[in-house]
């Protein structure tokens, strides 16, 4: 029911469908891939230094995951799209050979710390609750 030019979270179908086909410029683009974007920029320089660099992202939702896909594809980076449900071999092995890890899916410790490789690039983008110890009770 709201128009494109007004859809701040770019899921309208034209917004989604402009991002996807890279015919015309959405009004709108979600902001948490917008800000990665904008976070990877600073680190390496600019958008061009994405180009080649492999990319495992994790989460598939329509508000991160896929547009964050399609930016990365935008800057011609080699993306693996994992999720919480892919085999953990497979994770593993995704995760180990990238240069840049973005995990958008919300659950605690999907990323392996010996996993990574050396100087690669994680955001961690998902939302997730941990339950911690009340430093008073013990």
């Amino acid at each position: 029911m709201i128009g494109p030019e007004k859809d701040v979270d770019g899921l309208h179908p034209f917004n989604a469908g402009s991002l996807a086909l890279k015919r015309h410029a959405p009004y709108f683009i979600s902001c948490t891939p917008l800000a990665v974007i904008a976070i990877l920029q600073d680190i390496l320089g600019n958008t061009d230094s994405l180009q080649g660099k492999k990319v495992t992202l994790i989460g598939r939702s329509n508000i991160v995951g896929m547009p964050m896909y399609l930016l990365l594809n935008k800057y011609n980076a080699f993306v693996t799209v994992c999720f919480s449900k892919t085999p953990e071999h497979l994770l593993k092995e995704s995760i180990s050979g990238a240069d840049i890890v973005i995990s958008a899916c919300g659950v605690p410790g999907i990323v392996r710390s010996d996993w990574i490789k050396k100087n690669a690039i994680i955001i961690d983008v998902g939302i997730n609750f941990v339950e911690t110890l009340d430093s008073e009770s013990g």
